[in-house]
């Protein structure tokens, strides 16, 4: 089984586009947390929303709580977790331009442990890094089609895991 998978990250996340639709989602907001979905049903998940009380984790990016892996404990050895933000507004796809963003912070085991983002624009029937999204040079409004998105603070296709998989790994640095 792969040794894989997250840390302690802080991530608030904000996705917005155009001026007609913006969603900043944080976790104190029960309104914004229908974007977010844990699953529980997977008892080896560990995401968890909460108060950070961890030695490198201790505080939320916004207000008090957090998406991390276990509000207190260490991530345990060969845990794989994910969770899912869901954003089903066609006018934050086709508008011009369209980012998402997000604040994190992450401790792991480095080369081996870390956190990977998948994207997935069919409901999920697939799935593919984000460092490998092509889709925004596909959309007709995309302002800058000749060239794929800029990723700021991103992990690259050379930044891997043992298992070759793209992602954030090592310690952040805030």
């Amino acid at each position: 089984m792969k040794k894989i998978f997250l840390l302690a990250a802080l991530m608030s996340a904000y996705c917005c586009a155009n001026a007609q639709y913006n969603v900043s989602i944080n976790f104190e907001d029960t309104a914004t947390l229908k974007y977010v979905r844990i699953d529980t049903a997977n008892h080896t998940n560990i995401w968890q929303i909460g108060k950070p009380s961890k030695i490198v984790f201790d505080s939320a990016y916004s207000a008090t709580d957090a998406i991390l892996t276990d509000t207190a404990l260490p991530y345990p050895v060969n845990n794989h977790s994910s969770f899912t933000i869901t954003i089903k507004s066609y006018d934050w796809f086709w508008g011009s331009p369209s980012w998402h963003g997000f604040y994190s912070k992450y401790d792991t085991d480095p080369g081996h442990d870390g956190g990977y983002i998948d994207v997935s624009y069919d409901g999920g029937a697939n799935w593919q890094n984000i460092v490998f999204d092509t889709i925004l040079n596909t959309c007709p409004t995309y302002p800058f089609s000749d060239s794929l998105p800029t990723f700021y603070n991103m992990y690259t296709a050379t930044d891997t895991l043992k298992n070759g998989v793209p992602a954030f790994s090592g310690s952040s640095i805030g």
